[in-house]
């Protein structure tokens, strides 16, 4: 009985890990600093989720009124789009405005 109840407390846990990551997500998207982030280098990590590529992007992150910034993110990249990164190229970003370095790439709009 034990192990089944440790099983199911791991899963919770997941779960909650998944879902406050997805409210952020949220939450940035709907008060998130409209930015652009300029793409310095793409490196593909060779991990996969749900079909779509793991990449290490270096970003210098633009947001009005604010200096530039250059931020390291592990993101999961759509298939569609792993083609067209480039350095040079800019990608639309949604960033907090307490934690700059917290941000999320809008790819539905890149």
């Amino acid at each position: 009985m034990a192990p089944a109840i440790i099983i199911l407390w791991v899963i919770a846990v997941v779960f909650a890990y998944c879902a406050f990551h997805m409210a952020a997500k949220n939450r940035l998207h709907d008060t998130g600093l409209e930015g652009r982030g300029t793409i310095l280098s793409v490196t593909q990590t060779g991990a996969w989720l749900n079909n779509n590529p793991v990449t290490v992007l270096d970003l210098s992150i633009k947001v009005d009124g604010h200096p530039a910034y250059e931020v390291r993110h592990r993101e999961t990249v759509p298939q569609t789009a792993i083609g067209r990164l480039t350095s040079g190229d800019t990608l639309p970003v949604r960033v907090n405005p307490q934690k700059p370095t917290d941000f999320i790439v809008e790819w539905e709009q890149s």
